[in-house]
């Protein structure tokens, strides 16, 4: 693949697309990343006793932002109050906007440190979701890697070689409904191999526009 950079200087992340979770496929000791997501209760240094879960035991940050909370998972937080007993005098008294902070740190989160840290993140937020662990710099796993390596063997004609077919996608054939922010030069060259195979749709944020 070429010339499908907007700025010659750029970095790209390129993402390899399963039926399986990639967390499957670590182990322990498999150097990692972990992303999740949490909601925080507005009072006083509560991001502060957040991120304190990960500092007391020595777990680094590469990543943090915060996002205007979705709608659906603002009236659960507001489900979820008033089942655990909290009264409000009236509704509004009950938060009509919140963040939810996104934040990835180098652990893998089968560890045990991590499982303690997370532990300790559930005592201090009213909601949490892990998104997922994946590989630090890179580093492939399961049948990604074992591919790669059978490769290694192989004289592959570059042109065949764009998209590999993996053997998880061989299990099922039923067709993927993917989407892709951001339609420049690299989002259609995604658009067009994908649609092959799947159901793609395509936004720009830029342009606010949205294709399928």
């Amino acid at each position: 693949m070429c010339g499908i950079e907007d700025d010659d200087t750029n970095f790209t992340r390129f993402l390899l697309l399963g039926r399986k979770a990639v967390t499957q496929f670590l182990t322990k000791k498999t150097p990692a990343k972990t992303s999740v997501m949490f909601t925080l209760p507005n009072t006083p240094g509560a991001l502060y006793k957040a991120l304190a879960c990960f500092s007391l035991r020595d777990i680094d940050f590469s990543k943090i932002e915060s996002r205007p909370t979705s709608a659906s998972l603002l009236n659960f937080l507001k489900f979820k109050s008033q089942q655990m007993g909290k009264k409000t005098r009236n509704k509004a008294d009950l938060p009509r906007f919140r963040y939810c902070f996104y934040l990835d740190f180098l652990a893998n989160q089968l560890d045990d440190n991590t499982q303690n840290a997370l532990a300790h993140l559930r005592e201090q937020a009213d909601f949490v979701r892990i998104l997922g662990s994946y590989p630090q710099k890179s580093r492939l796993v399961g049948p990604v890697a074992q591919e790669v390596e059978r490769l290694k063997t192989m004289t592959v004609d570059p042109k065949e070689a764009s998209i590999l077919s993996l053997p998880s996608d061989t299990e099922d054939t039923k067709p993927l409904s993917i989407g892709i922010i951001g339609f420049d030069a690299f989002g259609q060259f995604l658009a067009r191999r994908l649609t092959n195979q799947h159901r793609v749709s395509c936004m720009d944020p830029r342009q606010d526009m949205v294709r399928a």
